[in-house]
């Protein structure tokens, strides 16, 4: 008899949905987040971002700068210029320097592409670590506030993940994961991506126009676009992964179009179709989550 899938966030049972490109994308019953089956192999995965070139733009450091200090601002992290901050992923270091050169603290880089820390020392960041942050031994201290921008939605165990980031806090600390809603109808609004979306799905399953378009407003995930994204992640879902840690959190969903979640966001495709019909749009259609959890001082003992 086949062992069910269970979801990572809620435990609930996951059933088949549909297909993208050679993978078959799951559904949980209980919270809805999509996952990838079969997940591709360490190895696989290797193969895939060996081929992925990092590339950043020297004239986006404004707008990640501008990012930072509105998420400064909503965390209510002020300029004491004695925070610690840990970095996780954060393609090349802006984030980093940003917090610095904003006189917030001191920041640690990490992150698992050799190019991107070359990157960040590059910038002058001094404390930047090539690694698994799940290898104890390679980040020192604690931290009173973890960034971890669209980073989860790339892995293969995402619930081992983040509560390998709870050692680092600080009592009291913040841990900020930002990833794509999965639950999220927002980019159905852009041409370009609702082509390539229908394209693939049309590709890999057997739907005419009407299983499609009802699948794309009730089935269909936002962000989940394996073997680079594994999961669209729902706020239920993350919500009860929290629950279950014992960590309650406070989770918030943001357009794309928010200049704190989405400093890079092209104003070119702020369209007056897509400016018409966000007017109707609930928040919970956003395609961004912030996860916020906060240490607990019985937890963490020792800054």
């Amino acid at each position: 008899m086949k062992k069910n899938i269970l979801c990572p966030f809620c435990l609930g049972t996951c059933t088949y949905s549909y297909n993208l490109n050679k993978y078959k994308i799951l559904t949980c019953s209980k919270c809805g987040t999509g996952q990838t089956t079969p997940m591709p192999t360490e190895k696989e995965l290797k193969i895939f971002y060996d081929g992925f070139l990092f590339n950043t733009n020297p004239e986006s450091y404004p707008a990640i700068q501008q990012s930072m200090t509105l998420l400064m601002e909503f965390l209510n992290i002020k300029k004491t210029g004695g925070n610690r901050m840990l970095d996780v992923g954060g393609g090349g270091g802006y984030y980093s320097l940003s917090f610095e050169k904003l006189h917030y603290g001191e920041t640690c880089y990490a992150d698992l592409d050799n190019k991107a820390c070359e990157y960040a020392r590059s910038l002058g960041l001094k404390n930047v670590v090539n690694g698994n942050i799940e290898n104890t031994h390679l980040i020192k201290g604690k931290y009173d506030l973890i960034f971890v921008r669209h980073v989860i939605e790339h892995l293969i165990n995402p619930d081992k993940f983040m509560s390998a980031l709870l050692p680092y806090l600080k009592p009291n600390g913040q841990l900020v994961i930002i990833c794509p809603n999965g639950y999220s109808t927002e980019n159905l609004f852009f041409l370009t991506y609702t082509i390539k979306r229908i394209y693939s799905l049309l590709k890999s399953n057997n739907y005419n126009l009407t299983t499609l378009f009802k699948g794309l407003k009730k089935h269909i995930h936002h962000g989940i676009d394996p073997p680079r994204h594994l999961w669209a992640i729902t706020k239920a879902g993350l919500k009860e992964y929290w629950i279950r840690q014992k960590h309650p959190c406070e989770i918030k969903t943001f357009f794309i179009d928010d200049k704190m979640v989405s400093p890079l966001f092209r104003k070119t495709l702020s369209t007056p179709f897509y400016r018409l019909l966000k007017v109707g749009l609930k928040r919970e259609s956003g395609s961004h989550l912030m996860c916020i959890i906060k240490a607990k001082n019985t937890l963490q003992k020792n800054n």
